[in-house]
């Protein structure tokens, strides 16, 4: 089968790895895929490791001009696809590329990574008082966001995600029932980790490359930790190497490493 893959960018980091995977894995089924995605933020060894693999890139100029350039971009993947003839086309994006993909008429599964609400919070924890000013700009957040999601998710003629939490989010929030859970992670570390055995008094110390965000639940690992953590007594040291660090709470002050 012939399919295409819309995306963003190429690249391994983040959740951007997730339709490289995914791409890697249907050529290994014995299907044709092509990846499309704009000319910024390319990974040269992400692009050797999907040719390497079989999978073929379709890179779209994106113009720096604020919304209209993706409109651009968007009018030419329409142009490429009609003459690709993709028989299916896997979205991961923004809406400019998932009306291109879906005006050629060839059907679109939308692949669901979550929702972000709260966008406009990132910087406090869910328990610091906002001001009123910053809880209304957040609901209008929270409403462009819905605005964006909200097409994506019933325009598209198959829904997946990827991992059952994202599912269950997903029918919870848009009441549209999830065709499948993919999960998605990358294959690049081969070697499995042996597990070790925890001792009473044992410093836990946790690395994390991330945004410091209550989207990724980092209060709940400092302020709640997880039952096994408090029965065996262990202290818990947690590192972030990360862009954005302003949160404090009591003790518990989140710095790069």
């Amino acid at each position: 089968m012939k399919i295409g893959i819309i995306t963003e960018i190429i690249s391994f980091h983040s959740g951007a790895r997730a339709p490289l995977e995914l791409a890697k894995h249907l050529v290994k089924k014995g299907h044709h895929v092509r990846i499309y995605a704009y000319d910024i933020q390319i990974d040269t060894d992400a692009c050797r490791d999907l040719e390497k693999n079989g999978v073929e890139l379709s890179i779209i100029k994106l113009k720096p001009i604020p919304q209209i350039g993706r409109l651009i971009a968007g009018f030419s993947l329409f142009k490429i696809l009609r003459k690709n003839h993709d028989q299916a086309l896997i979205f991961t994006g923004t809406l400019a590329f998932f009306f291109a993909g879906k005006l050629t008429g060839i059907p679109v599964i939308r692949m669901y990574m979550g929702t972000q609400f709260d966008a406009l919070l990132e910087d406090s924890i869910p328990s610091q008082k906002k001001s009123l000013f910053a809880k209304t700009l957040n609901i209008f957040g929270n409403l462009y966001v819905l605005s964006r999601e909200v097409p994506l998710t019933y325009l598209s003629n198959g829904f997946v995600a990827i991992s059952k939490h994202a599912a269950q989010e997903a029918e919870r929030l848009y009441k549209r029932k999830v065709d499948a859970a993919i999960y998605l992670g990358t294959t690049y570390f081969k070697k499995k980790i042996a597990s070790q055995k925890e001792k009473k008094g044992q410093v836990i110390s946790i690395l994390s490359v991330s945004r410091i965000t209550p989207y990724k639940g980092f209060h709940l690992m400092i302020e709640k930790p997880p039952v096994h953590y408090r029965r065996l007594s262990t202290q818990r040291t947690l590192r972030t190497i990360s862009r954005r660090a302003r949160w404090k709470k009591d003790k518990n002050t989140y710095q790069p490493c």
